[in-house]
């Protein structure tokens, strides 16, 4: 157990069911200063290496600390990033992961096609009037478009970071419905949902 324990902490994320049980009481236990809900991290790897081969590419939107790259390293050779905080960028050696990373805003990122993009804990960081030009933008410039969100989560910038503050913290089932309606619901609890493209 022991040495389950320090892959967690090494960015492994559990690849069955008995495994995510013992990384979320780990979680409890051990909390990382940065990181995500890790919800359905298992099934999107799963979902997304059953759907596609390594050498489809992928977009990570709002890398944050390289959550989705160590996710999906293991099954696709070619992973870009953006991240707009460049003292993020600084402190988790983001460019040392990524084959391309884009310190820029997501909303100004112009590309033509990703095969898959993920976009994971970031929406709810850029208000309505700019998230949902993204989604539409994001929307026809990939196959897959994964967007996993937390439900009713209020946070503050303590840095006064323009990327740290939910600009959308009252996220639900029901609004997500009415303010995306590109976006399908394929997994979710109480914490968070992710979605997918209507296709």
């Amino acid at each position: 157990m022991d040495e389950l324990f320090e892959k967690f902490q090494n960015h492994y994320f559990p690849e069955n069911e008995e495994e995510e049980k013992q990384y979320l009481i780990y979680l409890d236990e051990h909390p990382f200063e940065y990181g995500s809900y890790p919800y359905f991290k298992r099934q999107i790897k799963q979902y997304l290496s059953n759907k596609y081969s390594k050498d489809n590419t992928v977009l990570d939107i709002g890398c944050g600390y390289g959550t989705y790259f160590y996710l999906l390293k293991d099954n696709f050779d070619t992973i870009d990033g953006i991240e707009g905080n460049k003292e993020v960028i600084n402190n988790s050696g983001l460019t040392e992961l990524y084959s391309n990373l884009f310190n820029v805003d997501a909303c100004e990122f112009k590309f033509d096609h990703y095969n898959i993009i993920t976009m994971g804990d970031c929406l709810e960081h850029i208000e309505y009037s700019k998230a949902i030009k993204l989604v539409e933008y994001l929307y026809d410039r990939c196959d897959e478009l994964i967007i996993a969100i937390p439900y009713n989560l209020p946070m503050e910038s303590p840095t006064g970071s323009p990327y740290a503050s939910h600009k959308q913290p009252d996220l639900t089932v029901g609004n997500m419905e009415e303010r995306y309606p590109l976006l399908k619901l394929k997994w979710a609890n109480e914490y968070i949902g992710v979605y997918t493209k209507w296709i």
